[in-house]
């Protein structure tokens, strides 16, 4: 083999390299042998298992040079119960329940390729069809192969494939062309001999050279036949006669350069014919022959040494007829089968170089080769043959297959690769149809012979026309399978809404559940799905509710009815299920000091202890009740305290170790600490019933009226005799008037002073509330808003002044807690996009440090603010932009690659870096997470349809300029421009062209619309009011400087207790201390800066008379109003104009 062929070896064995599998794929049986030997072998301390050096151990001597990270996730994946050991039976199940799992997960989310029910198209003919080929429009053949080059999955786009015709050829010599959808155009019969003792036209191939609108076609008569299907015409050019053997395989291949033409005959002998410069010197050399039915000998075609022809011949290259033949351009050689033991695929490979010989290699194999087809993508080679397998090849490795693929039960006919969707289609004698998965190796469809109605005799010719996604298949009818469509709801990841999503650190993988009952697991480092399973047999029961362990090796669901299951994600395996006592909905599950603590709307709180023990008996113990509607979230803080948040706004917080209930909170309530309210069920005359609560579905007036242990803990008022003080600073002089409770804080953005005194606070009592403003008592009885997301910051020590608890609610603020007796609401913020009311966080995450808040609102916005600090300013908001098109239902933040991971009801997950930059959606495409370079950013197509200006920026990484901001500017610099230069030149125009110029002046105002709404009067006022405040005017800041008047601060600060909320004021809780500034008197100015000071008022005094006439001018010359300054100017000329008539 020559040098140019060990370098392309080279590069296959490092594609081959590249993609290999992981480590559990690479385990085969001869492993799993040995490493059942290495399990006895390598238990040195005699316990019946291995520990993970134990295990290190024995997969090195097994797989050889591996890293020891890969196998400690093996060793993680199968010691679920974290006990620190793995015996053979365990690895063995834990094996064989991955393996059940990815093969059904594989079966599972594939969908047909064709659709079963084929339409048959009836031909009018005796004789089976020999050949079926597109041919495609001339005029749209470079277009095509343009789009192709810039997108190679244009047809799973569901684009619209490029128009052409079908050609059909018979047995018998009879064409037909048909069109794009099978309708019969016009037929051509090809013997046009008319010999009375001829015989009969016998066809065995045909193909189509496109780029020149020949068709070749091989017969019997030991010749090659072209004819000119340009057009609508079917016209004899020329013939290659004197073959040795009747052509029994023809392939044509160009690239619109360079074309060449091979044939395989009856001997085993093949022909390559290659040309340069295809459209101007043609195929071959024939311009000697031109003129009438030229038959040219195909000897002295090959005898030939023209430059731009290069002819080469290999005889008897098989020893039976040549059943297939195909130029791979992609290996520079030829390929070709025969049904023959020793030489059933032979691989020809040109020379590089105008001298130089052809080399062969031989694939050998018993019963031979039918048929084959080539991938490019992965370099394989795909045969078939009498014995029903499928193999797969290594074109640079041809004595042994790469794997074989078992399905068919007859002889294999036909070979298609689509490169595209990298699926194999496969045909069988027995007119089976099968569609295999190029990558995992198994059948994803298969279409059964009796849905196949061709009549008795095997497919006879088949063309699967890949970019309309289209099999034709032909015996003496033509028998058509249209491709399933792909939906456009394919760009999502599930076709159902997303429950939660969480992120397994150990190893590297994202869970998804589902609210239809199925569990994905991705692989976050390539976007590719590694296990799928169902949460329940036969009919899917809804997760609502899932978590991970401590350790994170288990993953723990709630679903609908209740239940709880634990389970090894990376195997699909059910490891216990938890009884259900209540059998009520569970919205939220946590695991803490092991224990799994669920609540939802049984409205408390019941924890299963977590045993590795198999035991029948699980230790579940529930906690009393003050919760008075369904519970939404949970969250825990240190190990010690456990919050729960309710429908109805209230937050309970929790001893986890004696599980009481110490404080509640609810900002629809009161900002402070309130008493937890116990729940009893009563019946009508005020029994008690039972102690837990109602169950879901049961009516209130069958359990009966709710009643509180308590009353509802009434708000302080500040004394009377407080002294307050006036908007103007003066103390009241009444001491009966109180000030008004001021709402609880919020700002709308992050650039608000909170602190500043709000302009439409009454500081005396008796005058009345603004319309527009509820009083305390009104808001504080208002309908109580529901707590979306309840957050924790862990790193933060607990004080009562700081806030260490967020709960975001359904009006849109994020709040702030301080968690204590003495705690309360410390402040809040809105967090969700924009000022409507009805937009709410729906999510909120945080890293470990809590230095940066994650949020996801309703509208699909995601928010990165900077880290939480103890203010009553709310954090800034660093980033934002929409990622989804409906509400977020989970964040999450990755540390170790600074990603953000994201699940929406739109049933898409999204990875995004921290700046901004998406990564990808998962189901849709594969990156390459721990690489430098990610590509060019591109936003989502769903999301660059609806995305705002600065949505784009951010995911364009401030590369695309503001198109329309940017055209806007331009527009108006543009005509304050035009303004600019039609007013000097009016100004300067001499008194005999000022007519004129008042012309264009008029036409000027008239164009202008801002100024056709104000009369005349009115320009004129404002021209005096801006001519006397121009000469008010800042040198550094201009005309638009105005001086800000500090406004008196408060002698004594109100008591913050007595405050209570309200929408449209701001709130202080926690008064910063602060001391009166004292007086200071200001310097003495010494005496010679006194007199420099004088001299320079007397000179410019002098400066100022001198250039009165000047400053006048240019004042006239730049007052804002044209329209004023053009109705000035014609005042003045018409006074000229009498006095001038006057004196006349």
């Amino acid at each position: 083999m020559c040098s140019s062929h060990k370098h392309l070896m080279k590069i296959a064995d490092s594609s081959d390299q590249a993609r290999c599998k992981e480590l559990e794929d690479q385990i085969n049986f001869d492993h799993l042998q040995k490493l059942e030997w290495m399990f006895r072998e390598a238990d040195v301390d005699g316990g019946g298992g291995l520990d993970i050096v134990e295990f290190r151990r024995a997969m090195k001597k097994i797989m050889g040079n591996i890293s020891d990270e890969d196998i400690d996730d093996i060793f993680m994946k199968v010691d679920t119960n974290c006990d620190g050991s793995v015996d053979w039976e365990e690895y063995l199940n834990y094996m064989l329940c991955e393996y059940r799992g990815k093969e059904d997960m594989q079966k599972s989310k594939l969908f047909p390729e064709f659709v079963m029910n084929m339409k048959a198209v009836p031909v009018a003919h005796s004789e089976e069809i020999v050949k079926i080929q597109f041919f495609p429009n001339q005029s749209r053949m470079m277009e095509r192969k343009l789009k192709f080059k810039k997108s190679s999955h244009a047809s799973l786009t569901g684009g619209r494939a490029a128009s052409g015709r079908f050609l059909t050829v018979s047995r018998d010599g009879i064409l037909h062309y048909w069109s794009d959808s099978f309708n019969l155009l016009w037929t051509v019969y090809l013997d046009q001999r008319k010999k009375l003792h001829s015989l009969k036209l016998w066809v065995i191939d045909m193909v189509c050279l496109s780029n020149i609108n020949l068709m070749a076609v091989a017969t019997t008569e030991q010749d090659i036949e072209f004819f000119d299907i340009g057009g609508n015409k079917c016209d004899r050019l020329f013939s290659l006669v004197d073959l040795d053997g009747c052509a029994t395989a023809m392939d044509y291949w160009t690239d619109g350069y360079k074309g060449v033409f091979c044939v395989g005959d009856m001997k085993g002998n093949v022909l390559i014919f290659t040309s340069v410069n295809l459209m101007a010197n043609g195929l071959f050399n024939i311009r000697a022959y031109i003129g009438g039915l030229a038959r040219v000998p195909v000897q002295i075609l090959m005898k030939g040494k023209a430059e731009p022809y290069k002819n080469f011949t290999v005889p008897a290259l098989h020893e039976d007829w040549c059943q297939q033949i195909m130029f791979i351009p992609q290996l520079n050689l030829v390929a070709s089968c025969t049904p023959a033991d020793k030489t059933a695929m032979a691989l020809t490979w040109l020379p590089l170089h105008n001298v130089g010989k052809t080399q062969t290699a031989v694939i050998i194999l018993k019963k031979g080769i039918l048929c084959f087809d080539y991938s490019s993508e992965m370099n394989i080679l795909v045969t078939g043959g009498y014995d029903p397998l499928i193999r797969i090849w290594n074109p640079y490795v041809t004595s042994s297959p790469i794997t074989q693929l078992k399905g068919h039960t007859t002889a294999v006919t036909h070979i298609v690769v689509n490169k595209q969707r990298n699926t194999i289609v496969s045909i069988s004698r027995d007119k089976n149809i099968r569609v295999w998965d190029l990558l995992e190796h198994f059948c994803l469809q298969s279409i059964h012979g009796r849905n196949v109605p061709l009549g008795n005799c095997p497919i006879s010719a088949a063309c699967y026309h890949v970019a309309a996604n289209l099999l034709a298949c032909a015996t003496y009818m033509i028998g058509v399978f249209f491709g399933t469509e792909t939906p456009e709801a394919e760009i999502k990841t599930q076709e159902q809404p997303v429950c939660g999503v969480l992120y397994n650190k150990n190893f590297k993988q994202v869970v998804i559940g589902y609210y239809h009952g199925l569990i994905s697991v991705w692989n976050i480092m390539r976007g590719q799905k590694v296990m799928e399973f169902p949460t329940s047999q036969g009919k899917l029961v809804e997760i609502t509710a899932m978590t991970f362990d401590t350790p994170e090796r288990r993953l723990i669901t709630g679903l609908k009815n209740g239940m709880i299951k634990l389970w090894n994600f990376n195997s699909g395996a059910c490891l216990a299920v938890l009884p259900s006592v209540d059998k009520n909905e569970i919205s939220c599950i946590l695991y803490l000091n092991n224990k799994i603590f669920v609540s939802g709307w049984s409205r408390r709180v019941t924890w299963y202890l977590d045993t590795k023990e198999e035991e029948k008996v699980i230790e579940c113990k529930h906690w009393k009740s003050y919760h008075s509607d369904d519970v939404v979230a949970i969250d825990s803080y240190s190990n010690k305290l456990l919050v729960t948040s309710s429908c109805n706004g209230d937050i309970v917080l929790w001893n986890i170790n004696s599980g009481q209930a110490f404080c509640r909170f609810n900002a629809s309530e009161s900002p402070l600490v309130l008493l937890p309210k116990r729940e009893f069920l009563v019946s009508t005359d005020g029994t008690v019933l039972k102690e837990s609560p109602n169950k879901a579905g049961s009516s209130r007036e069958e359990i009966g009226k709710r009643s509180s242990s308590y009353s509802r803990t009434k708000l302080p008022l500040r004394p009377a005799s407080a002294n307050y003080l006036h908007r103007d600073g003066a103390p009241s002089s009444s001491s009966h008037r109180t000030l008004q409770p001021q709402p609880a804080w919020y700002a709308q953005g992050s650039h608000r002073n909170l602190l500043q005194e709000p302009d439409d606070v009454d500081f005396v009592g008796t005058s009345p509330p603004k319309a527009n403003m509820p009083t305390w008592q009104e808001e504080v009885g208002s309908s109580h808003i529901a707590v979306e997301k309840i957050l924790f910051l862990n790193s933060c020590e607990r004080d009562p002044n700081t806030a260490i608890l967020l709960s975001s609610c359904a009006d849109g603020h994020i709040y702030a807690w301080a968690v204590g007796s003495k705690g309360g609401m410390v402040g809040k913020f809105r967090g969700g996009h924009g000022n409507a009311q009805d937009t709410a966080v729906t999510t909120m995450s945080t890293d470990a440090n809590n230095l940066v808040l994650f949020t996801g609102d309703s509208l699909g916005y995601i928010a990165v603010q900077d880290g939480w600090v103890t203010s009553l300013v709310p954090p800034p908001c660093l980033s934002s932009w929409r990622g989804h098109l409906k509400n977020i239902a989970s964040i999450r933040y990755v540390e170790r690659f600074r990603a953000i991971l994201t699940a929406s009801q739109d049933a898409t997950i999204k990875l995004w870096m921290l700046s901004g930059r998406h990564v990808g959606t998962f189901g849709q495409s594969t990156w390459k997470l721990g690489s430098r370079q990610l590509g060019t950013a591109e936003v989502p197509e769903e999301i660059r349809r609806v995305g705002s200006l600065h949505t784009l920026r951010v995911l364009n990484e401030g590369r695309q300029p503001h198109w329309e901001s940017t055209r806007s500017m331009v527009q108006t610099l543009s005509l304050q421009k035009r303004e600019q230069s039609m007013l000097m030149d009016f100004l300067h125009m001499s008194a005999s062209t000022t007519g004129t110029g008042a012309g264009k002046m008029q036409e000027l105002i008239q164009r202008e619309t801002r100024m056709a709404q104000f009369s005349e009067d009115q320009i004129e006022a404002s021209f005096r009011k801006w001519e006397d405040s121009g000469k008010m005017k800042s040198d550094i800041l201009g005309h638009a400087y105005k001086q800000k008047v500090p406004r008196p601060m408060l002698k004594q600060l109100p008591d913050v207790k007595d405050c209570v909320a309200n929408k449209d004021q701001a709130r202080i809780y926690h008064c910063v201390q602060y001391t009166e500034l004292q007086q200071v008197p200001p310097p003495q100015i010494p005496d010679v800066l006194k007199d420099a000071q004088l001299l320079q008022a007397l000179a410019d005094q002098r400066a100022m008379k001198r250039s009165k006439k000047w400053a006048a001018l240019s004042t006239f010359m730049t007052k804002p109003s044209v329209k004023s300054f053009m109705m000035r100017k014609q005042a003045l000329y018409a006074k000229e104009v009498s006095s001038a008539s006057g004196l006349v």
